[in-house]
């Protein structure tokens, strides 16, 4: 995730080491019960800080149907008010996520499975809505020769040291949309991978544990 900035997966060691929140159970309960949530958040982590009436328009919902679930993530710590700033007569609140990265669990703790089964099935379903909205709001397009939208189910054979590339390819596909993020071009875009292992792991014959 990036949603936002959501790891999933065992870190890559050549990738660049970040500072990772691990959700707690009521935080994970609060992203995995709602594919609303998920889009908040994604929204909060490209607009903050941000009120609740920004949000709405990024997300072209009404406030009144926000805030209930920000309500939800700012109890459990998710996101955080960050202030507050004049609007009209009143003050609005400022909101931004109480952090960057999030890990949902721990590789060695013992509810990993049931967590991550969870959040995918969350993002799977949000993957589903932006898909299908694409078509409906007639955002698909060909542009410079190639369509915006994609995709790709694939199976196939890799070896330890190509599963490691598919890793490093993935971050550096999430550093591009991290770059872009901050910089603030380009196109928005919804971008989700799955890789799920079909077998047991056989190590690669030239490993130094297997032929030693």
């Amino acid at each position: 995730m990036k949603t936002p900035n959501l790891q999933h997966f065992p870190e890559d060691e050549s990738s660049t080491p970040v500072e990772r929140t691990v959700l707690n159970e009521k935080q994970r309960e609060a992203m995995t019960q709602s594919t609303v949530r998920m889009e908040i958040m994604d929204a909060i982590s490209d607009i903050s800080p941000c009120s609740i009436a920004e949000l709405a328009v990024e997300l072209k919902r009404t406030p009144q149907s926000l805030y209930y679930h920000m309500d939800i993530l700012t109890d459990v710590k998710l996101v955080a008010q960050v202030g507050t700033r004049k609007s009209g007569k009143r003050d609005e609140a400022l909101y931004e996520l109480a952090s960057k990265w999030f890990r949902l669990v721990r590789n060695d703790d013992p509810i990993r499975a049931n967590a991550l089964i969870k959040m995918n099935e969350t993002v799977i379903r949000l993957t589903r809505k932006n898909y299908r909205d694409a078509f409906k709001k007639n955002l698909v397009q060909e542009i410079n020769g190639i369509e915006n939208i994609y995709f790709r189910r694939q199976r196939g054979r890799l070896t330890d040291k190509n599963m490691k590339k598919v890793h490093a390819l993935l971050n550096e596909i999430g550093e591009l949309l991290e770059a872009g993020k901050q910089a603030k071009e380009g196109n928005l875009y919804s971008l989700s991978f799955f890789v799920s292992p079909l077998e047991p792991h056989q190590p690669d014959i030239d490993d130094p544990e297997v032929t030693a």
